[in-house]
């Protein structure tokens, strides 16, 4: 395969992002973040919580949104919603070390564990954790560019330059790596369904019905992170760490 299709190839790798807000959803995040800052009680921040979840399910990609809509959620106690809501916002935010604390304290209030192993890959594409999801998209796009005009720039003349097609070639390393980095955040925002556990003492089941056994000698209790597999009626077949598989109720999860 020559240069410049692998180069052509790397690009498809661009997908659409998300967008921002709008001024109606900027006056209605105002609106929210003053109910929020005005909250007394549990109701109060559960209600400023629906705001911020309503401007989100509208499609805003805000990182500042989720963020407190998840603050939110620990006011009122509700730890799997909060979880769930840091979870995305680190999509956008993933260096703001509020953000960071917030999480690993929700994470420690639900009695859910807050170091994450990293595997060879993370080490691989060490930029994966500190680079938001637009950021990724940014950065490829940036190589991409680089490596064409490096690539064009090395044929200038009659005479080639041996230093710029070399550049050119690292360039288009970069950008496939920064590609694969790209699609697997992209696979895991737009093609993963992840989702918390909300309620306490939750049967997962070995299938669909609570009429199976138990699939686990435990019940889960809220803070509980998973993988969707499956959505069946008013069941999720889910993938707790640890390869542990069930089903449990839609109705005991919060899903994203």
């Amino acid at each position: 395969m020559s240069f410049f299709r692998m180069l052509m190839l790397s690009l498809f790798l661009l997908p659409a992002c998300g967008r921002g807000l709008d001024l109606d959803e900027a006056r209605g995040f105002e609106e929210a973040q003053r109910n929020f800052l005005a909250a007394q009680s549990e109701q109060d921040y559960l209600e400023s919580a629906a705001r911020f979840r309503a401007l989100s399910e509208r499609g805003v990609t805000s990182g500042a949104l989720l963020y407190n809509e998840g603050n939110c959620y620990v006011k009122s106690g509700r730890w799997g919603e909060a979880i769930a809501a840091y979870r995305r916002a680190v999509r956008y935010r993933p260096r703001d070390p509020y953000l960071r604390d917030n999480l690993g304290y929700a994470l420690t209030s639900a009695g859910q564990s807050v170091t994450e192993s990293k595997s060879l890959l993370d080490h691989v594409l060490f930029w994966q954790g500190w680079t938001s999801y637009g950021e990724k998209f940014g950065l490829l796009a940036l190589a991409a560019t680089l490596a064409m005009l490096a690539a064009l720039m090395s044929r200038v003349g009659v005479r080639r330059i041996p230093a710029l097609r070399r550049t050119a070639w690292v360039l288009l390393v970069l950008t496939l790596l920064l590609g694969w980095s790209a699609t697997l955040q992209a696979f895991d925002v737009e093609m993963t369904t992840h989702g918390v556990v909300t309620a306490d003492d939750v049967v997962a089941r070995k299938g669909d019905a609570e009429s199976y056994e138990p699939a686990f000698s435990t019940p889960l209790h809220a803070g509980a992170e998973f993988v969707v597999l499956e959505h069946r009626r008013e069941w999720l077949h889910i993938k707790l760490p640890g390869d542990l598989e069930g089903w449990i109720p839609v109705s005991a999860a919060v899903q994203y």
